[in-house]
Formats: structure tokens, C-alpha cells, sequence
């Protein structure tokens, strides 16, 4: 290794670098531009809990690298004190991104029956070996411990395993005679894994990155090794690289560094530096982009890789392109969020280095590992835009970080490594105060769903919108349900969501008529609509469901529409006889007249259209509750008593269905233990909520 050469007393541009990427910070509270997610944590954070505690860690890390910079405690303590420091970190309270509103439900599901979907959570199309992880830990914990109060508990330990799995083999690649910089670089390797946002991908964020996050790590700090000692071995970087590509699949963009890695004694490689890195790298980049193209245009909806033009498919028709202003934007925001003091030192450091000659293996090597990830970012196809899938391409900031590191450590500023690591740590605790509070963390991503919701296929949305629904509901806030329902309806309208819409509208709107039929209405024309799209195609099939399916959508809707006085409302009329005419010749709903007949007190004639629906194949709730009201009314009680028990073992969750049944059979006397049963269940379940306090007296009747 060169003799150190004379230091300069400090890196200023570090320091000056740091304050405008915070001032950045504070812009994005006064600016109402809405694509600003790489800088805007601090228009949500508020004073959470966790302050003083975060503070502390940034204290503790901060302290380390100072003592350990000024060589005031040996750094093979400060390595292990700065490990137990990284690992004692809080986890994280947030599940929004990526796929997360998928897995959770698959744990929670194995939490309840056993089972799972293994292939969901496998993700065997990019990360088995993380996959595999997730399951072991999932089903593996529970046989340890009890003590289990969320379904996120798996991805807490995911997290801190692939930590303490990179802490101690950095641990390890940087003891003994590898030693470098006086051994300082092994405190310095563990604080770069908190250097960026990625760590939130360490401390329990919902997602598989995490085992390639740490496995690249280690990658980049076994092949610093290899270049810094000439007799260190290669196989540590290679097996670091197997783990990574395992772990996702997107790390074989790190094949062509491992390449430079074996072939790096090549009589022309050893005369490279920086300058013929960089490149190597542009052209690798280069040639990356020309076979996405050719990718993209063979393929032009595959899925992974960001198309170059508008696509309309089924699903929607997505304009979230890779040359879209919105997608060069989200990259800016990306580097930004993930590692902004990184691109900074880079820019000052390699500007200095890119003037010389001579020739330097170690910075070709980062230039090989940071420029392709680089690349990657602008083809890869997040599945709702990096705003949302950022935690995807995390992992670049790792080789980003790792060089900026390299560079410091090699400068001629004093201490310009341990600055640059605690400013990098530093600008992050915005981002991590975040994630620890669930409602601000839901409040921004509410706000990232509105910017691509309409640029990307609607299917892609859906899962977005159902974690802020459950987190909504959750919070029993009943508005924010109905709202995130009615735009999962609109970008798709899968016949469940209506179907959980048209009862969320009953149960909020149940005391204003008005606003229950504006609601009605406005389902009836979503459906109209779509039975528009359906009946365009030859099969009579939209992307998400049937003209049939519609027909018995537009059919439940019509009698609860009725029901509450929509056959005086021309608009609600004319909605239902536009859906019939393209779902049924414009012959009538049997169910919808069924309800107009019971409102004007003939239910003989009632009860004959109910079952000319059912007969048809039409059934819903509000069919059987009118069906068997309409037989009690008609003196048909034992028949009556029949339906409401079909209806109850058709729809076991619906309230008014048991309310209603409990209380006949109590009226006439008889199955006092099945009354008992069915109005126990309205209680425990506060369904229906009108007639909670009804269920209860004569439950109260019941049993004394």
C-alpha cells in the first residue's frame, strides 16, 4: 500500500455537501410540486417517540467512528460495540411498500390456519433464497416463542439476521493480516450498512431485499479486500456474489466487477485507473440498454423491464415509460433518498482522481459495481413506480456508498471517512423517524399512490390501495375506507370490491337515504361502464369480470337502491335500465321489482318475483332478508323461517341475516337455542352495528 500522503485538516465539501441536501429537505415543506418523495419526509414527520432514542444511536455510531478515527479505542472493540449498536436499533412500524400488502396477509393466514401461499412468498421470480429465509423464519419462530403480536414478525428477523450475518462477516473479511487503513476500515465497512436508506431494509421493512442488501455488502467489502492485499482470497467475493444473485436476481449486474476481479492481473486491466473504469463501465451500460431495447421491443408487456412507449392491455394502459418525465424524475428522487452524500463525495472525489494516470484497480472496481446499478435504475419495471417500489433498487446505494467510503479514506482530507459515514447516518434519521409512525408513514404513501395510480396497469394499484384501506380500517375511519374502495373500483372494479363498497356505503350512509342512493348511483355507473367494455368483447368478458357477473352486481345494487326510494330518482332508473339493456335485452331485474312490489305492501306478489330471481341463479343478502320478510308478512312463516336459514348458511357473516332470523324464532317461541346462538353472534361481532343494543335485550330475554 502507498505511503499515506499529507492530510488536509477537513473536508469541507462534506460539510457543505450534507447541509444542502438538508436544506433540500426543508424546500420540499414549502413547494407543492407532488413528485418530491426523495425529499419530503419531513412534510409528514412529527415528534415521534423515537427521537431520543434515534438520537442516541446517531450518537453511539457517531462517537464510534470519532473514537475510532482518532485512534482513542482499538477498532476491533469499536468494530464489535458498533455491531450490538446497529442490531439494538428499533424495527420499523410499516408495511406500504412494495409487496408488502401482499405477504402480510400470507403470514397472517398462516398465523391463523397453517397454511400460506408458498409460491407468493417464495418469489421464486427474483428471490428464492430470500424467500426461503422469510418462510423459515416465519414458521420457525412461532415454535420458539408466543409472543408473536404482529404479522410482520418474520421480516423484523429477516432483517436483523442478513445484519448480523454482513456485521460479522465484515468482521471477519477485514481481521487478522487483511487488515487495512490500521484497521480502521472495519468500523468504517459496518456504519456504511446505516449509511443509506437501505437500512430500513435491516431493521424489519416489509420485502425481500434484505438478504441482497447485506449479501452486496459483503461482496463489496471481500473484493475491497482481494484488491488491497495481494494474497487474500477470491472465493469470499464469489460466494458474497452467489448469495446476492440468490437473494434477487438483480445483482448479476455486479458480474462484470467479479469479472475485472479474476482477470484483473491482464497485462492491459493492469495499467487501467479510474478514467478507464468509468469507461468500461458507460459501455457496459451501454450495451445493458441496447439489450433492453431489443428486450422491450420482443417483449413489450413483459413485466420486469419498463416499456419504451404507451401500452394498452387489459389491464390497463400504462404511460409510466421508461423516457416518461415521470420516471426520470422518480430516479433523481431515488438517489436522493437512497444515498445523496454518496453522489456528492463521488462527484468531488473521483473529479480530483480522474486527472491522473496512473493506474488504480480498486477505483475501476467501484466504477464497475456503481455504474451498472445505475443503469439498472433506469429500466427496471417497479411494479407501481420507484415512488412506491423503492425498497427494489435499495441495493444500489450499497455500491454507491461503499465507493464514496473508499474514496474518503483514500483522500487527503483528515477524517473524511468517519465525517462522511456520520452525515450519510445522519441525513437518514428523517427517513427511519418515518417509519415509526404508522399514520404518517400511511398519510405519504396515500400521496404516492395519487401520483401513478392512473399512469400504471390498475392491477398494480390494487394492493396499495387495500393496505391503506385495512390500515384505514383499522383506524375506524370509515370515509377513508369508502374512499380508497371507490378507486380500487374505478381503476379495475373486481366484482369483490364492489361487492365491499355497495356494504361499506350501507353501513356509513345507513341514517342519510340521500347519501346512500348518491353512493348507489354512482356504483350503478361504474358498472355501466364496465358492462360498456364487456360488451365489446366477443366473449362478453372485461379484464375483471363477466356480463353476468355485472348483471348480478347491478341487480343487488337495484334492490338496496329501491329499497331506500331510487325508483324516484330518474337517474337511478335510468342507470339500472342502461346495465339491463346490455346484460339482459332490457328485460327487468325480477329482484329489483320484487322490492318495488314489498314497498308497496303486496308481498305475495313479492315473494313470487324473489324466487323468479333466485331461480335465475341471483342471490345476495338483501334478497334473502326481503325474501323471507315478504313470506312472514304473507303469513308463509314456516317458509319464511326456511329462507332466512338458507340465507344465514349462505352469507354466515351477514348480521341482518342472523339478527333477523334469532329474532323470529324468539317471536314464535320455538329453536330458542338456535336464537340464542344467532344473536350471540350479532354481539360478539357488534353486526349489524344499528341493532346491537336490540340483540342484546333479547338475548338478555333469552337467557332469563
Amino acid at each position: 500500500m502507498k505511503s499515506e500522503r499529507k492530510r488536509a485538516s477537513f473536508p469541507t465539501v462534506l460539510v457543505i455537501g450534507a447541509a444542502a441536501i438538508a436544506l433540500l429537505y426543508l424546500l420540499a415543506l414549502l413547494l407543492p410540486e407532488g413528485r418530491l418523495w426523495g425529499m419530503d419526509m419531513l412534510r409528514y414527520l412529527q415528534l415521534p417517540r423515537g427521537v431520543p432514542y434515534a438520537v442516541i444511536m446517531l450518537a453511539a455510531v457517531g462517537g464510534l467512528l470519532w473514537l475510532t478515527a482518532s485512534r482513542k479505542v482499538r477498532p476491533s472493540i469499536a468494530a464489535w460495540i458498533m455491531l450490538v449498536v446497529l442490531l439494538l436499533a428499533p424495527g420499523v412500524d410499516t408495511f406500504f411498500y412494495g409487496d408488502g400488502p401482499l405477504l402480510i396477509p400470507e403470514i397472517h393466514r398462516y398465523s391463523v390456519t397453517g397454511d400460506y401461499n408458498a409460491a407468493l412468498l417464495l418469489n421464486t421470480k427474483s428471490s428464492p433464497l430470500a424467500g426461503w429465509l422469510l418462510v423459515f423464519l416465519m414458521t420457525t419462530i412461532p415454535k420458539i416463542t408466543v409472543e408473536i403480536t404482529t404479522a410482520m414478525y418474520p421480516f423484523f428477523w429477516l432483517g436483523k439476521l442478513c445484519l448480523a450475518g454482513a456485521g460479522l462477516s465484515i468482521i471477519a473479511l477485514t481481521s487478522g493480516k487483511h487488515r487495512v487503513y490500521g484497521g480502521k476500515h472495519r468500523v468504517y465497512a459496518l456504519a456504511a450498512l446505516a449509511a443509506s436508506a437501505g437500512v430500513l431494509l435491516l431493521m424489519g421493512e416489509v420485502e425481500f431485499y434484505a438478504p441482497v442488501f447485506a449479501a452486496t455488502a459483503v461482496y463489496m467489502v471481500a473484493a475491497e479486500r482481494v484488491l488491497r492485499a495481494k494474497d487474500a482470497a477470491l472465493w469470499p467475493a464469489v460466494l458474497a456474489l452467489i448469495v446476492a444473485v440468490l437473494s434477487h436476481y438483480m445483482a448479476i449486474v455486479l458480474f462484470p466487477s467479479l469479472i475485472f476481479l479474476l482477470l484483473r492481473a491482464n497485462s492491459t486491466l493492469k495499467n487501467w485507473g479510474l478514467k478507464q473504469g468509468i469507461s468500461a463501465g458507460r459501455t457496459i451500460v451501454a450495451a445493458g440498454i441496447l439489450v433492453y431495447l431489443i428486450l422491450s421491443y420482443v417483449f413489450p408487456d413483459n413485466r420486469i423491464l419498463l416499456p419504451i412507449s404507451r401500452q394498452v392491455t387489459d389491464a390497463g394502459v400504462n404511460t409510466y415509460t421508461a423516457l416518461s418525465f415521470k420516471h426520470l424524475a422518480d430516479v433523481l428522487n431515488l438517489l436522493l433518498l437512497l444515498a445523496p452524500l454518496s453522489i456528492v463525495a463521488l462527484v468531488f472525489f473521483w473529479r480530483t482522481e480522474l486527472r491522473k494516470q496512473e493506474a488504480d484497480a480498486e477505483y475501476v472496481f467501484h466504477a464497475l459495481a456503481a455504474l451498472p446499478f445505475l443503469g439498472v435504475l433506469l429500466v427496471i419495471n417497479a411494479s407501481l413506480g420507484l415512488a412506491r417500489d423503492w425498497d427494489l433498487a435499495a441495493v444500489t446505494a450499497v455500491p454507491l456508498v461503499y465507493a464514496a467510503l473508499a474514496a474518503a479514506e483514500r483522500s487527503t482530507f483528515r477524517h473524511a471517512a468517519p465525517l462522511f459515514l456520520a452525515l450519510s447516518i445522519f441525513l437518514q434519521l428523517p427517513w427511519l423517524l418515518l417509519h415509526e409512525q404508522p399514520r404518517a408513514t400511511a398519510e405519504r404513501f396515500e400521496h404516492i399512490m395519487s401520483l401513478d395510480d392512473e399512469h400504471i396497469y390498475g392491477d398494480y394499484a390494487l394492493s396499495g390501495y387495500d393496505a391503506l384501506r385495512k390500515f384505514d380500517y383499522g383506524a375506524q375511519d370509515a370515509e377513508k375506507e369508502i374512499a380508497f374502495t371507490r378507486r380500487m373500483v374505478q381503476l379495475v372494479g373486481y366484482p369483490q370490491h364492489y361487492r365491499e363498497l355497495v356494504s361499506l356505503v350501507q353501513a356509513h350512509d345507513a341514517a342519510d337515504p340521500s347519501q346512500l342512493l348518491d353512493a348507489l348511483e354512482w356504483i350503478l355507473l361504474e358498472l355501466n361502464r364496465d358492462a360498456g367494455v364487456a360488451e365489446e368483447r366477443v366473449d362478453g368478458k372485461a379484464y375483471a369480470f363477466t356480463l353476468s357477473q355485472i348483471d348480478s352486481l347491478a341487480q343487488a345494487v337495484g334492490m338496496i337502491a329501491v329499497a331506500h326510494g331510487g325508483l324516484q330518482r330518474a337517474k337511478t332508473r335510468g342507470q339500472m335500465q342502461a346495465i339491463a339493456t346490455r346484460t339482459r335485452d332490457g328485460r327487468a331485474f325480477p329482484g329489483v321489482e320484487a322490492v318495488a312490489l314489498y314497498q308497496s305492501r303486496r308481498y305475495d306478489s313479492a315473494a313470487v318475483k324473489f324466487e323468479q330471481a333466485l331461480r335465475q341463479g341471483f342471490s345476495s343478502p338483501t334478497l334473502y332478508l326481503f325474501f323471507g320478510n315478504a313470506l312472514a308478512l304473507s303469513g308463509q312463516y314456516s317458509a319464511s323461517l326456511a329462507r332466512l336459514e338458507e340465507g344465514v348458511r349462505q352469507y354466515p357473516n351477514d348480521g341482518m341475516l342472523r339478527f333477523t332470523l334469532g329474532k323470529y324464532y324468539l317471536r314464535a317461541g320455538i329453536q330458542l337455542g338456535r336464537a340464542a346462538e344467532l344473536l350471540n353472534w350479532c354481539v360478539e361481532h357488534d353486526n349489524p352495528p344499528a341493532h346491537s343494543s336490540e340483540a342484546r335485550i333479547l338475548l338478555r330475554q333469552l337467557q332469563g
